[in-house]
């Protein structure tokens, strides 16, 4: 009964996570610029190494945050970039006095190859399985089970710009809130945005 029930509690937390991510997914851009469609195919069936994730989020990720926190100190809103060379991850951070900070973050993650990526390249159990990478999105309330990796500087700030956006919708239909009662509200709140 109980290897049954922890059985039934992993599928069910795959089948969540799997959902979150499509939706995520097909919800994270309004691209100004869309790319076409066989640029698009083309990186849904990439499994890029970890050096081409690397360069990714060092020639486009970063600049792009660089671009939009020098528009919104420009605009009255303290913002700051963070860049981590040791583990090449881009952050970027907009303070408001007394309210929740904004945190958007791009981070490389190392996944498993999947089986029918290459099925002609058949792996040996013996050996340890190949990975690819992925630059994955983080907000204040953690994975959003999306990768933006191949986006255009473009492509790229517009996503940052729809989070923002949400974070925005927030702080206007919630002014009354306490400090103490802000982060707990602004995860339901931006939480049930993206469900």
């Amino acid at each position: 009964m109980l290897i049954g029930m922890l059985g039934m509690w992993r599928a069910l937390m795959l089948e969540t996570k799997r959902e979150l991510s499509l939706v995520n997914a097909m919800q994270s851009s309004k691209p100004a610029h869309p790319r076409t469609w066989k640029k698009r195919l083309a990186q849904l069936i990439k499994y890029p190494s970890r050096e081409e994730v690397e360069t990714f989020v060092q020639q486009v990720v970063h600049p792009s945050m660089t671009q939009v926190e020098k528009e919104l100190n420009q605009q009255g809103w303290p913002a700051e970039v963070y860049f981590d060379n040791r583990e090449f991850k881009s952050r970027i951070e907009v303070f408001k006095a007394n309210e929740v900070e904004f945190i958007y973050e791009v981070r490389i993650r190392d996944y498993v190859m999947p089986g029918f990526a290459y099925p002609e390249m058949a792996q040996d159990e013996d050996k340890d399985q190949s990975h690819y990478y992925r630059a994955d999105v983080f907000l204040r309330r953690g994975d959003q089970s999306y990768d933006v990796y191949g986006y255009e500087k473009e492509e790229l700030i517009s996503d940052i710009l729809d989070h923002f956006e949400r974070y925005l919708q927030y702080l206007h239909h919630t002014p009354d809130l306490m400090p103490w009662k802000t982060e707990q509200q602004l995860d339901q709140t931006l939480g049930s945005k993206n469900d």
